[in-house]
């Protein structure tokens, strides 16, 4: 029943000894079903802990939970979450719904600016870059370069003057912006942690 309906919710705080049926093994066939459900273990025992990796488990929470405790944990699972949500709708640029966590930078050149996506493709907008730096989570997304923005969650180191992205792609990082970019990024691994 659970694993029918565990699309239709965001986040699952899970027990693991759940009487005849076992927390890890309900998590592992939704996480295979739902691979974006946030999936939350709870336990008495410590005992579990390594299983929860086999879930990818967002936290595994001891028992009993203070609210302190649970504040402190969860604030970066629903940073993730609302990075990964927020949703960009314009009739000028796509008819379909664009998810902020996608797009990886914009390049902006030619008086439009290019929205480039983790899987490769670039979808023009006929929106110049500031209009981007306005309307994007300034969190998330910082300046490297005059014509570039770049989504920090793609950011995997920089060198001299190039960012490498996860996806070893390089992206120029001037001088001028290099400072404020890395303290941006810095902040975001932070965040992250």
């Amino acid at each position: 029943m659970l694993l029918d309906q565990a699309c239709v919710y965001d986040f699952l705080f899970m027990d693991i000894e759940l009487g005849s049926e076992n927390g890890i093994d309900l998590g592992l066939k939704i996480r295979k079903k739902h691979k974006n459900c946030h999936i939350i273990i709870t336990s008495n025992y410590t005992k579990y802990l390594i299983d929860g990796y086999k879930v990818k488990a967002d936290r595994y929470l001891l028992k009993p939970i203070s609210q302190e405790l649970f504040d402190s944990e969860m604030a970066p699972v629903f940073r993730e979450y609302y990075a990964e949500n927020t949703i960009i709708y314009d009739e000028k640029i796509s008819r379909y719904r664009i998810r902020l966590n996608d797009i990886v930078y914009i390049d902006f050149f030619d008086k439009n600016s290019y929205l480039v996506f983790d899987n490769g493709k670039k979808l023009k907008t006929p929106y110049p870059l500031y209009y981007w730096e306005e309307k994007l989570s300034k969190e998330y997304f910082a300046r490297c370069y005059k014509s570039i923005l770049v989504n920090l969650n793609y950011v995997d180191t920089i060198i001299k003057n190039d960012i490498i992205l996860v996806n070893k792609q390089k992206v120029p990082v001037s001088r001028f912006y290099r400072k404020q970019f890395e303290e941006k990024w810095l902040e975001n691994i932070q965040r992250m942690l």
